[in-house]
């Protein structure tokens, strides 16, 4: 059985991008999600498990040590977006 390996950061950023980009009040197209969440992944460090019993715990704890770094990135991502969006107007 392959095991694919999960980067934490990435689902993490995914948890919160919503919530975020509503606050932020950015535009909630497809591209402008994609750009928030690309920006503010390469702006994070890729932390990859690959043992998916332990998924969860992993989950956590990485959750308590980086949610402000997460939210945070997202948060820069947004204003960066929301300056210079991409997506084609009407």
């Amino acid at each position: 059985q392959d095991k694919h390996p999960v980067n934490l950061a990435e689902i993490l950023a995914c948890e919160k991008l919503e919530l975020v980009m509503e606050r932020m009040r950015v535009c909630t197209c497809p591209t402008c999600v994609n750009d928030v969440l690309a920006l503010t992944l390469n702006s994070l460090p890729a932390k990859y498990v690959t043992d998916a019993e332990k998924l969860d715990l992993q989950l956590e704890l990485y959750k308590k040590e980086y949610e402000t770094d997460i939210l945070a990135a997202l948060t820069k991502s947004c204003v960066r977006v929301k300056a210079v969006p991409r997506h084609k107007m009407g």
